[in-house]
């Protein structure tokens, strides 16, 4: 929730998106990852605010613990393209990085 929508979830939000993790996995992991990304507070606020590389950056640091400075593909895929942050978000929640570093 923090890594997408940049701020804590408030208590109704926190347990409904605990809730639909309760037995997760990196593919429901996913999906809510890009339910978050299609709400509208991250259309209508976040992606007003913030430029796209910001985004990008921001939620490889949340979500994998490292910027996109020093990866070109990162940067050829998710920035320089118009792609769907639902798709990204998806992407790097069922990648073999973020399973080895939270557990999937």
């Amino acid at each position: 929730y923090r890594s997408i929508l940049w701020r804590a979830p408030d208590y109704p939000a926190a347990s409904f998106w605990c809730e639909q993790l309760s037995d997760a996995n990196a593919a429901k992991a996913a999906e809510v990852a890009a339910r978050l990304a299609e709400s509208r507070e991250f259309t209508d606020f976040i992606i007003a605010t913030y430029s796209r590389y910001d985004l990008v950056n921001h939620s490889y640091i949340e979500l994998l613990g490292r910027d996109i400075a020093s990866d070109p593909n990162a940067i050829a895929t998710w920035v320089n393209q118009d792609q769907a942050f639902s798709r990204m978000f998806s992407a790097i929640v069922e990648s073999p990085e973020f399973i080895r570093r939270y557990g999937f």
